[in-house]
């Protein structure tokens, strides 16, 4: 799975009713024009079913575990992108 993520991949999985087997994932990411290498990595999925994005999103960084940290990184880079930032707070909300 080439410069693709299983953020990315479930964007590809919108519309589809959980739970659901590796199948209907199949089905799913060809209805909604997944490119090849999207399909492709849904069927390396073990045949199971499957009770939500996040399990799919699990299953497919155990696959692909590079491209897990890849996310992990940049889940951290906004979380110190907010530290550094001052909030105010409308008094009129206290």
């Amino acid at each position: 799975m080439k410069n693709i993520t299983p953020l990315e991949i479930q964007s590809y999985l919108r519309g589809l009713d959980y739970p659901v087997r590796k199948e209907g994932l199949h089905a799913a990411a060809k209805e909604n024009s997944a490119p090849k290498e999207v399909v492709d990595a849904l069927e390396e999925l073990p045949d199971k079913e499957y009770h939500d994005a996040a399990e799919v999103s699990h299953e497919l960084g155990i696959l692909h575990p590079e491209e897990s940290e890849k996310i992990d990184d940049e889940a951290i880079t906004d979380d110190e992108d907010l530290l550094g930032e001052d909030v105010v707070l409308d008094d009129t909300m206290l």
